[in-house]
Formats: C-alpha cells, sequence, structure tokens
C-alpha cells in the first residue's frame, strides 16, 4: 500500500477511530481491538479493501432516531499490529498513545510466545503423568500450562517415575 491511504488512514482514525486493549494485565480474555465507526459504510469498505482483512458490520444503536452505526473492525493481534504499523509514522496528535499501546501489546505478545509448551515438553508431560487432563496438570504443578516457561522447569518440577514421591503425587492428582 502506498504512503497516501496510510497516510489518510491515519488522520481518518485519528478523528473517528479507537484502538483497545482488554486484559493483558490479567492475562485472561485478553484481546485488541481496532475500531472505526461511521455513519455510511463506503470508507470502512474501502479501508477493508486496500487492508485486505478486518470486518465491516452495522450497530443498532438501540434509538430508532439515531442513524445506522457501521463500524470497521479487527481483532486479529497481528493484523491491529500491522495497522498501526502501517499509520503510526503519519498521526499528528495521537502518536504517543498508540505507540505506548503497540509495544505494551508487542511485549505481551513475546512473552506469551516464551510460555507455549513444545510439542516435545507435551510428550514429556504425557510419559511422566500419562493421561492427565491440562486442568489435573496445572493442579499438580500449582500454576497455569501456559505460565510454564521452559522444558528445564519441567524437569525441575517433575519427579522421576519411579519415586515414591512420583507414585504420591500421581495418587493425590497433585
Amino acid at each position: 500500500m502506498d504512503t497516501d491511504f496510510w497516510s489518510w488512514l491515519a488522520g481518518f482514525w485519528e478523528g473517528e477511530g479507537s484502538f483497545g486493549m482488554y486484559g493483558i494485565e490479567h492475562r485472561a480474555h485478553h484481546r485488541m481491538i481496532f475500531s472505526i465507526p461511521q455513519t455510511t459504510s463506503v470508507p470502512l469498505e474501502y479501508i477493508q479493501q486496500q487492508v485486505g482483512f478486518g470486518k465491516v458490520r452495522v450497530r443498532n444503536r438501540g434509538n430508532v432516531r439515531h442513524k445506522p452505526c457501521w463500524e470497521y473492525y479487527v481483532q486479529n493481534v497481528v493484523q491491529c499490529l500491522k495497522i498501526i504499523d502501517g499509520i503510526l509514522p503519519y498521526l499528528r496528535f495521537r502518536q504517543e498513545e498508540l505507540t505506548t499501546k503497540r509495544d505494551k501489546a508487542k511485549k505481551y505478545m513475546e512473552e506469551m510466545s516464551q510460555r507455549k509448551w513444545l510439542p516435545e515438553d507435551e510428550l514429556l508431560l504425557k510419559q511422566l503423568y500419562g493421561s492427565k487432563s491440562a486442568y489435573q496438570l496445572e493442579c499438580i504443578f500449582k500454576r497455569k500450562k501456559g505460565a510454564i516457561k521452559s522444558r528445564a522447569w519441567i524437569m525441575g518440577i517433575c519427579p522421576k517415575q519411579n519415586t515414591v514421591e512420583f507414585k504420591q503425587r500421581c495418587a493425590l492428582g497433585h
């Protein structure tokens, strides 16, 4: 996309749009929403066409005296960041706000990518703990699966299968 489009979108978003991050601090039900409302769908459909993603929907305002409100919105984190990176150089009034939110979102994504279990970690846990559910494993480890950061941590907390401690933990579901 050319700079004229990004420049236009930056101005359009500064006047009408929003970018929200919800649940990032608490790590529960996290989401990001980039949106622009309008009383007509034409510019929003143009944005969707140019960017190649996002959705345009009509929102009922609940009052028949109000015009319908159309909204272009994106909820995918990577797509939100792509739009932000596109418009950021052209913002005049809300650049600091969006830069702060973008940096927070990127930091969050980096942290979350480090928290995912690798397939070999999942295999190791199945070998050590059998067919326990994710919830049972969370109870055993006293923490969420997503919070486990490395195979070394798993190896440190998992007792050897032949030990009494292992058998007791499995029997008790700890």
